[in-house]
């Protein structure tokens, strides 16, 4: 699942900016093309609901590595979309609406965090149909 968000968060800066950006959900490695995202996956947590509904938390870290000229406009330009942006998204349980964003510049480079919070249902695929029932019944006279 956590693998999937992350897909998902990447599908949604896609569809906003487009090829002209790069984005990487794993790691940077050398030779990183600028303008870039880079999804950092800061902490996760679920738990097990009723029935068969599972309950998800998870905080990330968008980093955005601007052109190198204009870096403070450009992020600032950037961080305003990104509100708009994952303020709801769609994943491939449903639609996610991000919480608590907030986003700040380090050495020429955005950070913008969020959580989110969702439920969903698990669907068990390898359930066993039940085997046959007899039953034994006799009618009560009263």
């Amino acid at each position: 699942m956590y693998d999937n968000i992350i897909k998902d968060i990447s599908t949604a800066l896609y569809n906003t900016f487009g090829k002209e950006y790069k984005y990487y959900p794993e790691t940077i490695e050398q030779g990183f093309k600028e303008p870039g995202f880079f999804i950092l996956p800061l902490s996760s947590e679920g738990s097990v609901g009723l029935a068969s509904r599972f309950n998800y938390k998870a905080s990330f870290d968008i980093h955005y590595y601007p052109s190198k000229s204009k870096k403070y406009l450009d992020c600032r330009k950037v961080e305003s979309k990104l509100y708009e942006c994952l303020k709801f998204f769609n994943t491939q349980e449903g639609l996610v609406r991000a919480l608590n964003m907030r986003s700040t510049i380090v050495d020429g480079v955005l950070h913008f965090m969020f959580d989110i919070k969702a439920s969903f249902i698990s669907v068990e695929t390898n359930i066993e149909p039940m085997s046959e029932v007899t039953i034994n019944a006799k009618k009560k006279n009263r």
